[in-house]
């Protein structure tokens, strides 16, 4: 069956399913599918930078019974979402597409939270499309342990962190090139951490001073020095941020590391390619760092999580779960090559699947 006048709704609010999602606008726009992009906080963002319209109806982003209508006014053939763990917005599409009988597909992008993302926040009930997209086998077995059979689960690679696997061989020459844009020191090793807002229990200040701590004690006992990048996130923009984080490098770390703080001024992917190690909490750009090959170490205290490719649980990064494990880890990573070996040959047995994400879709539509 083709796809030509099919209609799609595309709903999404986080970013990282965002990414997929509106991918496949324009792969399937070019199949003559009619296509409406239903899109709003990062998500919206996203589709704005990649010049995608976005439907501004208020009956599109109102509650459950609005969109049914919304849905019912446009006979859309599809719904296809994001999933989202604060944003009712996909929950409240998929109840309504589903009590109309319209096929749902969503789209997992992470390794957390997979009951949750389904469950409505203000009737506390669990609505699951007919089809949910994962990233892996870690998270396809997570959610069969979740759902049971009451969705068909399907992995289909993640089409952003694909393209980044692509990328996985730079020219040697960038590496020295930032680092001078930097003003760090091209002949030391260089540590890039990525900063990350507060979490439940504890916060990023809290956790980056511990790093600081256990840092200043391996070089001092090494009589070494290091570069330190620290990454803010892009919702750190406060000043106030940025002065608890020189405030803890200046009392503690400010003879041992050359240290440089960035926002949103230098690319991502030509952080990572500079940096030796890099460390944080939970971050795509962690994910993003695995993928091209560099050691990988999380610090996420008192944290449940199992999937995440470099979280401790999931044995395939050196990284910690306790504030006391991290002073030994940190003396490992930057001064036992044995132990650094045997971490990057572990590290490496996390294989991405090939991204099928767009072929998996269309098929989909085809049957139905």
């Amino acid at each position: 069956m083709g796809l030509r006048g099919k209609r799609i709704c595309i709903v999404c609010s986080d970013p990282g399913a965002a990414q997929g999602a509106l991918l496949l606008n324009s792969a399937l726009r070019k199949q003559g599918v009619k296509i409406s992009v239903v899109a709003r906080g990062a998500a919206k963002k996203i589709a704005n930078r990649l010049g995608i319209r976005i439907v501004n109806r208020q009956n599109a982003y109102s509650g459950c019974r609005p969109i049914r209508f919304y849905l019912q006014a446009n006979t859309f053939d599809c719904v296809i979402t994001g999933t989202s763990l604060y944003d009712d917005l996909e929950r409240n599409y998929i109840k309504a597409a589903r009590k109309l009988g319209i096929y749902t597909i969503s789209f997992i992008d992470w390794w957390t939270n997979y009951r949750q993302r389904f469950i409505h926040s203000r009737t506390n009930k669990l609505y699951l499309p007919d089809v949910v997209c994962v990233v892996d086998k870690i998270a396809a077995r997570r959610c069969c342990r979740e759902f049971g059979r009451s969705t068909r689960i399907l992995i289909t690679g993640n089409p952003y962190l694909s393209r980044i696997m692509k990328g996985r061989n730079k020219r040697g020459g960038e590496k020295k090139t930032l680092l001078i844009q930097l003003g760090l020191k091209t002949s030391l090793k260089t540590i890039l951490y990525f900063a990350e807002p507060l979490y439940r229990g504890y916060n990023q200040f809290e956790i980056f001073q511990k790093i600081v701590s256990a840092l200043q004690k391996v070089t001092e006992s090494a009589n070494t020095r290091m570069n330190l990048i620290v990454k803010f996130h892009p919702s750190g923009k406060d000043p106030y941020i940025y002065r608890r984080y020189r405030k803890i490098v200046r009392s503690i770390l400010e003879e041992k590391c050359f240290t440089k703080f960035v926002n949103q001024q230098y690319n991502v992917g030509m952080l990572i390619e500079s940096a030796d190690y890099v460390w944080g909490i939970n971050t795509t750009p962690m994910l993003e760092a695995m993928l091209k090959g560099k050691l990988v170490s999380s610090l996420l205290p008192k944290n449940h999580f199992v999937d995440i490719p470099f979280l401790k649980r999931a044995g395939f990064c050196p990284s910690a779960d306790a504030y006391e494990q991290f002073p030994r880890l940190v003396k490992n990573l930057l001064t036992n090559e044995k132990f650094v070996r045997k971490a990057i040959i572990r590290q490496r047995r996390y294989k991405m699947p090939k991204e099928n994400f767009v072929r998996t879709i269309t098929t989909l539509l085809r049957e139905n």
